[in-house]
């Protein structure tokens, strides 16, 4: 309950003047209830007018206050009741309207506020207007201007050190900069001030991962799990940095773990797909694939048909799509003859795919096959080929050919077009 006791003491110092008591007491005392979403509470607080009721007549004004408004308007009528200095009151206005502008979305109207705010606020020592910076640095890290978040960060700690979350955020606005040692540095010290936070140990081993210390990842993702064993993230991400580190068995458990909590979980069964083909346990790998397949058909990629093609040939299904994928997989093993087989398999089954020519093509030019290779560029630029990067590679062909005007052609094409 709010309580103002008769020694007219605030905050250690004793207070002899009455205006300079209401000052104190009206933006220190009910801005915290403010705050902290105490101030219809206020309305009914028998404690504070034992005392202040007998200095002001201001009882019946404040219980008169219409306690269906917002807690914006309340504060507002209470500043009027009290005759808060009115610099204050549109110190208040301008906060107010930085927070909804923010809840909006419209970060340069919040900025705007939000600073006109701070040019007023070191006047009023009750106002910790330390808040206004780092609400501010927030709204420039949504608009991406890391720099100015950082500076403001920074201004509102050196006001108010007590503002813990501020060092995580700070940290943040380090990493999007990719300044990961200072980003480290700061989650450090708000995992020092909050020991606790999971969310802490998350953003550093993120910062960690950034730097592939995957190592120090593991450790700040397994204290995060040990808090919170319920923070399934943590351990998905804690399953890659085992899979980068060779530690299959253990990115398997993770990833089952996150599969048994969710299992419709898209890249747990593809990245614990990956971990079983590494492991050469080609069966589990082709179930986890064609499960997140059957999830995300837009994962159906190379490294499902290099599985596929580990696993037993049948599984290879006899249509155009699936010569191309298992041709890409050849090629990225840089088997480029299986490659150009498959994907001659799947011009045969679909020789309108701009694409296949394209591929096709790349595997005959890495192959040394120069005029196999441009005819297939061709096809795929008669085809419509979306990617400008085939005029590139057919000057490239051209040019190793010893085709040096067609291929000069061919560039000048390429760069005309970016």
């Amino acid at each position: 309950m709010l309580i103002i006791k008769t020694t007219l003491t605030l905050k250690g110092n004793k207070v002899t003047n009455i205006d300079e008591l209401r000052e104190n007491f009206i933006i220190s005392e009910i801005l915290e209830c403010f705050k902290n979403d105490k101030l219809k509470r206020f309305l009914w607080s028998r404690e504070y007018f034992d005392y202040e009721a007998k200095v002001f007549d201001y009882e019946a004004k404040v219980k008169a206050i219409d306690k269906n408004l917002s807690d914006e308007k309340i504060l507002m009528e209470l500043m009027k009741i009290f005759d808060v200095n009115n610099e204050i009151v549109n110190i208040l206005n301008y906060i107010f309207n930085a927070d909804n502008h923010f809840i909006e979305g419209n970060y340069d109207k919040a900025i705007e506020n939000y600073t006109k705010a701070i040019e007023l606020e070191p006047n009023y020592k009750p106002l910790n207007y330390a808040e206004s910076y780092f609400k501010r640095g927030f709204d420039y890290y949504n608009k991406k201007e890391y720099d100015k978040a950082i500076d403001d960060y920074s201004k509102a700690i050196k006001l108010d050190s007590n503002l813990t979350l501020i060092y995580g955020l700070r940290g943040s606005a380090y990493k999007e900069k990719q300044d990961y040692d200072k980003a480290i540095e700061d989650f450090t010290k708000a995992i020092k001030l909050e020991p606790n936070d999971i969310l802490n140990y998350d953003c550093r081993g993120l910062a960690y991962e950034n730097k592939g210390d995957y190592e120090r990842a593991i450790e700040d993702y397994t204290k995060a799990i040990e808090l919170e064993p319920n923070f399934i993230w943590a351990y998905y991400k804690r399953g890659d940095f085992y899979k980068e580190t060779k530690k299959y068995d253990k990115a398997i458990d993770d990833y089952t773990k996150v599969i048994d909590s969710y299992p419709n979980f898209t890249l747990a069964y593809y990245n614990r797909g990956l971990s079983y083909y590494i492991k050469e346990e080609y069966d589990k790998a082709l179930d986890d694939y064609n499960k997140s397949i059957e999830l995300d058909p837009n994962l159906k990629d190379a490294n499902y048909n290099l599985i596929v093609k580990n696993t037993k040939p049948e599984a290879i299904e006899d249509d155009a799509e699936s010569y191309f994928y298992t041709g890409l997989a050849y090629y990225e093993d840089g088997e480029y003859e299986e490659a150009i087989e498959n994907f001659t398999e799947a011009i045969e089954l679909d020789s309108s795919d701009a694409a296949t020519y394209f591929q096709r093509g790349l595997a005959y030019y890495d192959n040394g096959d120069y005029d196999e290779a441009i005819s297939d560029f061709t096809e795929a630029i008669e085809l419509d080929y979306s990617d400008d990067e085939v005029y590139n590679k057919r000057g490239k062909a051209y040019y190793d050919n010893g085709d040096y005007e067609e291929a000069e052609d061919d560039f000048d094409t390429y760069f005309n077009r970016l």
